[in-house]
């Protein structure tokens, strides 16, 4: 299952990001979800991708997490195919333009788009 939401962050602590990545890729790991993270400002925009019935329970999660506003399912998708094979929840910060770390062309414009939805406002 692939499952791609957009959320506004509420905290304006610049750790908020490190705290949610560092807890989903505990919990991602352990549940077998890969994804990705993309901040831009206050708006997040996530994939995530796996066994169906762990992101909808991940997803369910996010929706109970107070530091989330305005949460939209932009996609889900009842795919068994992965774009982000080796992230447990790959990081965008962490690299350039996140072009080095990708699994392929088809994640590489997955992040493009994701990147292009969290530079809305």
């Amino acid at each position: 299952m692939r499952l791609i939401y957009k959320s506004r962050i509420l905290s304006s602590d610049p750790l908020a990001l490190t705290d949610i990545l560092l807890l989903s890729r505990e919990n991602n790991a352990r549940d077998d979800i890969t994804g990705c993270l993309l901040r831009r400002g206050r708006n997040y925009v996530q994939l995530l991708e796996g066994p169906a019935e762990e992101v909808t329970a991940c997803f369910g999660r996010i929706g109970g997490d107070d530091r989330h506003d305005d949460i939209e399912v932009l996609l889900h998708d009842d795919t068994d195919a992965r774009l982000f094979t080796d992230w447990s929840m790959f990081d965008a910060r962490a690299h350039d333009t996140g072009q080095a770390a990708l699994d392929g062309p088809d994640a590489l414009n997955v992040f493009a788009g994701l990147d292009a939805i969290a530079a809305r406002e």
